[in-house]
C-alpha cells in the first residue's frame, strides 16, 4: 500500500504542486487533477480499480511531458535543467522498469515479464511461445494468493 501511494499520490502530488509553483497560469488539464486523486485514493484501498487509472494515462503522459518543458526551459535551473530533467525522468521510469524485466525463472526457466509480450516465434511461423501461457497462469495464481 505504502509503494503504491508514493507512486500514484506522493509524487504526482509534488509534480502538480511544483508545476503551481513555477506556472502562475491555468495548467494543463487542471479538471482531472481531482479525479485522478480520488481514483488513486480507492487504488491504495481497492487494488482491483487500479485499470481506471489506465484511462488518465494519455492525459498524465501529456501533462508530465509538459511539466518536464517547462522544467527544462526554466532559466533557474538554466546550468543544471538537463540533468534535473533526467533525473525526474529516471526515478518515474524505474518503476516500470524493475516491473517488465522482472524474472519470471520461478515460473519457466530463462524468462522475464516482458516475455508475456512476444506474440509468436516469427513472423513466419505462427506458432505460438509455450511459456507465455505458463508465465501468465502462475503469475495469476501468484497474485491470487498474495491477495
Amino acid at each position: 500500500m505504502l509503494n503504491i501511494f508514493f507512486y500514484y499520490a506522493f509524487l504526482p502530488y509534488l509534480v502538480v504542486a511544483l508545476n503551481n509553483k513555477i506556472r502562475r497560469r491555468k495548467q494543463l488539464f487542471e479538471e482531472l487533477h481531482m479525479l485522478y486523486f480520488v481514483l488513486v485514493m480507492i487504488v491504495v484501498s481497492i487494488s482491483g480499480f487500479a485499470r481506471m487509472l489506465n484511462y488518465l494515462t494519455p492525459f498524465m503522459i501529456i501533462y508530465f511531458a509538459d511539466f518536464l518543458n517547462t522544467l527544462y526551459q526554466r532559466r533557474t535551473f538554466s546550468q543544471l535543467s538537463g540533468q534535473v530533467v533526467f533525473l525526474i525522468l529516471l526515478v518515474s521510469t524505474i518503476p516500470k522498469i524493475r516491473y517488465y524485466s522482472a524474472d519470471t525463472s520461478k515460473f519457466y526457466n530463462g524468462t522475464h515479464r516482458y516475455n508475456l509480450y512476444y506474440p509468436y516465434t516469427s513472423i513466419f511461423n505462427k506458432e505460438e511461445y509455450r511459456f507465455r501461457d505458463i508465465i501468465f497462469r502462475e503469475g495469476q495464481k501468484e497474485s491470487l494468493n498474495r491477495d
